[in-house]
């Protein structure tokens, strides 16, 4: 839906409730490996982002992707 292709470098935002906070921080190799992530970002998406709410683990998050570069 962000319009992105699968090789695509990006950085990742998220936000939503404190407990998203360490679930992010105890997988985030695991996440940027498989997302091709170049950054995790807690809080609001930048401007220019696709952004989506989403449930992670039972928890409403916000979800960004903005393409680096």
């Amino acid at each position: 839906a962000a319009g992105l292709e699968i090789a695509d470098r990006i950085i990742t935002y998220y936000d939503g409730a404190d407990r998203l906070l360490g679930i992010v921080d105890h997988f985030s190799d695991y996440i940027k490996h498989e997302t091709l992530s170049e950054a995790l970002q807690f809080g609001e998406p930048e401007e220019g982002a696709f952004s989506e709410h989403q449930t992670v683990d039972g928890l409403p998050v916000l979800l960004g992707v903005k393409k680096v570069g």
